[in-house]
């Protein structure tokens, strides 16, 4: 499973502050997986997640419209790619679980194989068209969440999560404050924050 991952990874993507980058776990797969496999099933049973995984090289990226407006800028996590390997693995397991037990709600089309804003615009349409064939009032209301993400309370979804869920496999998720090194105009810094991206 391990050494799929692996092999799905491109190998043109930036490492993070552990300097591995894809091509060099590419280039090892074959010597690397079983000892990864080890690491992130100890990981998990642990519930812990070495604190080098959470850090983060951030750059400023610019997006487009004036270079003097802070709006016109976001910011890019450059983080472990070993991390990024077991998160990509528990989401795995936990969307075929989400399936096979068909708890995924037929309306989800976000973050979802095969489906995209194309395919829950389609499914909207055909709803509104059936509607008015039908000769059924249809009212529309579109709302888009500046930085909806940014809002969710973590530490209040954790807890709710808490009671379905293994501790110990929650505590991946906390850590106390984590160090982002900035590069914005070839000069570093470092700060640290308590919410942290990614979650693992």
């Amino acid at each position: 499973m391990v050494a799929m991952k692996i092999r799905d990874m491109k190998d043109n993507k930036s490492a993070g502050v552990d300097g591995i980058p894809p091509k060099l776990l590419l280039e090892i797969v074959e010597q690397i997986s079983i000892p990864l496999a080890t690491v992130f099933n100890l990981s998990l049973e642990e519930g812990i997640v070495p604190l080098e995984w959470k850090e983060a090289n951030i750059i400023i990226l610019f997006k487009k419209g004036s270079r003097n407006k802070s709006e016109n800028y976001r910011p890019v996590s450059l983080t472990s790619v070993i991390c990024k390997l077991l998160e990509r693995l528990i989401k795995d397991h936990l969307v075929d679980f989400l399936v096979k037990n068909k708890l995924i709600n037929p309306s989800q089309h976000g973050f979802f194989k095969a489906r995209s804003c194309l395919t829950n615009m389609l499914c909207f349409l055909e709803d509104v068209t059936k509607w008015q064939d039908e000769g059924s009032p249809v009212d529309i209301i579109y709302l888009d969440l500046k930085k909806a993400f940014d809002k969710v309370p973590h530490q209040r979804l954790l807890l709710l999560s808490y009671s379905s869920v293994c501790y110990s496999s929650l505590s991946l998720l906390n850590i106390p404050s984590c160090p982002y090194i900035f590069l914005c105009e070839n000069v570093f810094c470092t700060l640290f924050f308590y919410s942290v991206l990614p979650l693992l």
